[in-house]
């Protein structure tokens, strides 16, 4: 096991050699208490087995498969059995295969509370479904402070689901349900997408303590834009909303950014999809005076992180190998707007630094 002192987040790394990293966990005199499992690592049942020890020892609070994908719901089913009851706060398990099946392992361990001191879920890119959806909605949305479910396929079913859980009662604080269809579109459209839109915007003041919410490349539209603004309004500790590929345009997310209020919030959107609302926004001042800010992705790193220039390219060589079609799409497109994006964003940048001067 090796420290990686570039991460902002994770303090040990396991290597593929399962064996010493295994050693290492069982060692009550090491201190990691945020862990990620590196490309390759052997995923054995000692390893899982060494997890759970140390999560209940206290010495281990955060865990994730990192580049260790594709472990799949019967391993998530052992992993969980681990750590039942331990003090383990955060679970990570992008591009894990754990399906609608492992939603339901997991589901069935937050309802029983049998991971009490887990606050975050991280479960992007593991063809999660409506069902899955439905399954986690109340358990999650009850008890956890961050849930991440982008890239998956909740669609209108999920969206439904979640809005019912979250009219009942909400502690999130981060939501993230971008790149899910909810709102469309499908091979044969679902009817009931724009109740689902309105039924999760009018929950959303229901998360009291809301401070991030990623919509983005979930076509909701321009109509969206009065329902979204006025759950900011109304959610005080709301500071980041990504809308990037939503079909909100400038002015729209000028409106949400308005509502916000907040001096450090930030509305993302893509810049390049719309950039003359966006320019007429700065000219007008009123993102640079109400402090709260409209950006595209290129002002942001991979999750609002700050990354080298060798973490990037390991993250884009993950993120090749695990993505859906979608976002694979989503990728060339940004790439041939990029250079006319980057223009946009220096030229905005520039005029609120002179309009905070003046």
């Amino acid at each position: 096991m090796r420290h990686a002192a570039s991460s902002q987040y994770w303090r040990c790394l396991i290597e593929p050699d399962a064996e010493a990293a295994t050693a290492q966990l069982l060692d009550s005199s090491a201190r990691c208490p945020q862990l990620r499992l590196g490309h390759g690592a052997d995923l054995t049942h000692a390893l899982v087995a060494a997890v759970g020890e140390a999560a209940h020892a206290g010495r281990l609070v955060s865990f994730s498969l990192g580049t260790a994908s594709g472990v799949g719901p019967d391993w998530l089913a052992r992993l969980l059995a681990a750590v039942h009851g331990s003090s383990l706060a955060e679970l990570s398990l992008g591009a894990a295969s754990i399906d609608d099946a492992g939603a339901a392992h997991l589901a069935a361990s937050l309802e029983a509370n049998r991971l009490p001191a887990l606050r975050s879920l991280h479960l992007g890119v593991n063809r999660l479904g409506p069902a899955s959806a439905r399954a986690l909605a109340s358990s999650a949305t009850r008890g956890l402070h961050t849930l991440r479910l982008g890239l998956n396929s909740l669609g209108v079913g999920g969206a439904l689901a979640l809005a019912d859980a979250m009219h009942a009662g909400c502690t999130l604080r981060s939501l993230d349900l971008g790149v899910n269809r909810i709102f469309g579109p499908t091979a044969e459209p679902d009817p009931r997408a724009s109740e689902a839109a309105a039924r999760l915007f009018s929950a959303l003041p229901r998360c009291a303590e809301l401070e991030e919410l990623r919509l983005g490349v979930n076509p909701v539209g321009r109509a969206a834009t009065a329902p979204l603004a006025a759950a900011a309004a109304a959610l005080t500790s709301l500071r980041r909303v990504s809308l990037g590929a939503s079909g909100i345009d400038g002015h729209g997310a000028a409106e949400i950014a308005a509502a916000m209020g907040a001096a450090n919030a930030t509305v993302w959107v893509d810049a390049a999809a719309s950039p003359a609302p966006l320019r007429t926004h700065v000219d007008g001042g009123a993102e640079c005076a109400a402090g709260a800010r409209v950006v595209s992705p290129l002002d942001e790193g991979v999750d609002g992180a700050r990354l080298s220039a060798d973490e990037f390219a390991e993250y884009e060589r993950m993120m090749r190998a695990r993505e859906p079609a979608e976002t694979r799409l989503m990728s060339r497109l940004e790439a041939s707007r990029r250079d006319a994006a980057v223009a946009q964003v220096m030229t905005r940048r520039a005029e609120c630094r002179r309009a905070r001067a003046a």
